[in-house]
């Protein structure tokens, strides 16, 4: 890849990313990129579509509303976890709220929504899996 694309990507991303920050909006343009990364569904695309959601997670998180062209705005990370499993799936949601390698979600306030919306063995078996497999090795050690 050129040297000057690369440049290219990374000040459109830091440009996007800090936009994100300071308006704490999200427009039908951005909207429509989101939609685009998630549809591509290569994995260079989904990352960098979660990598946008986690900034805004950061935004709520730090007690700010984040404003959503024809959806709304959102006061609390529940209403932002709501948000996107409806917009895109719970797999995206795992990935924005993953915290480390043993767990999916914050322990406070998230986990309950999850688990009243989509069953949280049911919604995530691999990440229910992994985590009785390390329990069980921190065990045999």
């Amino acid at each position: 890849m050129d040297n000057n694309i690369i440049k290219q990507t990374i000040e459109y991303n830091n440009k996007f990313n800090n936009r994100l920050i300071t308006t704490k909006k999200l427009v039908k343009d951005d909207i429509d990129h989101f939609d685009g990364a998630y549809i591509g569904g290569d994995a260079s695309s989904i990352q960098w579509l979660v990598n946008k959601l986690k900034i805004i997670k950061k935004v709520i998180d730090d007690g700010n509303s984040f404003q959503i062209e024809n959806f709304g705005e959102i006061d609390t990370t529940d209403e932002f976890l709501e948000w996107i499993i409806n917009k895109y799936s719970q797999f995206i949601a795992k990935e924005v709220y993953r915290r480390s390698a043993t767990t999916c979600f914050p322990t406070s306030g998230v986990l309950p929504l999850v688990s009243q919306q989509v069953g949280n063995s049911e919604a995530f078996p691999n990440a229910v899996k992994k985590e009785k497999i390390i329990e069980k090795n921190k065990r045999d050690v």
